[in-house]
């Protein structure tokens, strides 16, 4: 609301109440939604929601536990799912997280994150904890030909 007060031509006599409009910060967005475990190298899509109490248009920023951000994505309507995409290139644990902010530059806090995998390719290593869950004695038997080479060399 503006109110004006003075007479005539003189500007200098014009005095301009600030609304009282208080904006109001955006609800903590839900945590992100999508794949947990992947690859490096693939692109994967990932989606979450947030309200604005005022009913306020939203933009979105991901944080992808990599040291990487998005840019501020949208505006979306309040409650509207949000979507965006990624690429990891190093294996690793990631935690994913998302914030808000209106129109207005209010912001939310960082939602909860989701922890998010990018194993190694093709290691034995790797493979080790699922194959000795069906086969208990392999564990056994790679370490008697670890043994074994050891001693040839």
């Amino acid at each position: 609301m503006t109110e004006s007060y003075g007479t005539g031509n003189n500007f200098n006599a014009w005095l301009v109440k600030v609304s009282d409009y208080e904006n109001q910060q955006p609800n903590k967005p839900e945590k992100p939604d999508g794949r947990k475990k992947g690859k490096t190298g693939t692109e994967y899509t990932y989606s979450s929601m947030a309200t604005e109490p005022d009913g306020e248009n939203l933009y979105y920023v991901w944080d992808w536990g990599d040291r990487n951000y998005s840019y501020w994505l949208g505006p979306l309507e309040s409650g509207d799912i949000a979507e965006a995409t990624h690429v990891w290139e190093q294996n690793g644990d990631y935690s994913i997280r998302v914030k808000v902010k209106d129109i207005y530059g209010g912001e939310s806090v960082w939602s909860d994150p989701l922890p998010v995998k990018m194993p190694k390719r093709g290691t034995i290593v790797d493979l080790l904890p699922i194959s000795t869950e069906k086969h208990p004695f392999l564990f056994f038997f790679l370490r008697f030909l670890q043994r074994n080479m050891l001693k040839n060399i």
